[in-house]
């Protein structure tokens, strides 16, 4: 959680080809859990970015 009580949920993907359609998937698929139904989806923020550096 941010400091300003923000909450950032990170998905890794191998490529960003491969992503698009995961973030997708977890809006579209997955819309009935339990889960999403206590999200305040007006709240929510995707970004897609490359990471940068890896390190193992």
């Amino acid at each position: 959680m941010a400091g300003d009580g923000t909450v950032v949920d990170i998905v890794a993907y191998d490529t960003m080809a491969h992503a698009r359609p995961g973030a997708a998937g977890i809006t579209g698929e997955v819309a009935d859990s339990p889960v999403h139904s206590t999200i305040d989806h007006s709240t929510v923020e995707w970004r897609l970015t490359t990471v940068l550096q890896h390190i193992e």
